[in-house]
């Protein structure tokens, strides 16, 4: 009844041989993360080659332009409409090109009217006092949008102190009617 104890050499030898089996696994598992990493690396590789060849591909179609340049839009050239039925519909007048070309005209118009304005204006050098001095001349205004505004807040501002003196004359009753009940 009594159970023999494995001797001290038996235990070792077990010991040494579960330590050569997991080291044989281990050294497995080693080769194996090896072969991925290798991989890995050659992937990796492969699309630095790509991401290069996609660079240069698309420096070329810049080349002199920004890329955020902008394109003509194709549906200004549309021509002929075709319905789903196959039916093809009279080509329309396109409004939109007149009204640009009328904006434009507006804007000449009223850059000539600035020019004129400008020309007008006509100062003599400080400090000389003959009278046979040339007049300095302006230049033509560069940015005639700025000098537009002026001329509208102007009107805007005549209008506000016309609708200032405006006075309207209502009964009280008249008045507490439409005011809203909180």
């Amino acid at each position: 009844m009594v159970e023999k104890k494995p001797s001290l050499e038996d235990l070792l030898s077990i010991f040494v041989v579960e330590t050569r089996n997991r080291l044989n696994k281990n050294e497995a598992r080693l080769d194996n993360m090896v072969t991925h990493m290798l991989n890995i690396g050659a992937t990796v590789k492969s699309l630095e080659v790509q991401v290069g060849q996609l660079a240069t591909s698309i420096k070329s179609l810049y080349s002199g332009n920004f890329p955020s340049d902008t394109e003509i839009n194709p549906r200004e050239q549309c021509k002929v409409i075709t319905l789903k039925s196959g039916k093809e519909l009279k080509p329309l007048k396109c409004k939109e090109n007149e009204v640009k070309k009328d904006k434009m005209k507006e804007n000449e118009v009223i850059g000539k009217k600035v020019e004129e304005e400008a020309l007008k204006e006509v100062s003599k050098p400080y400090g000389i006092s003959f009278p046979n001095n040339p007049p300095i001349i302006s230049p033509p205004l560069p940015f005639l949008r700025r000098f537009q505004k002026k001329k509208l807040d102007a009107q805007f501002s005549k209008f506000l102190e016309t609708f200032r003196k405006l006075h309207v004359n209502i009964p009280f009753v008249d008045a507490l009617e439409q005011m809203p009940i909180i």
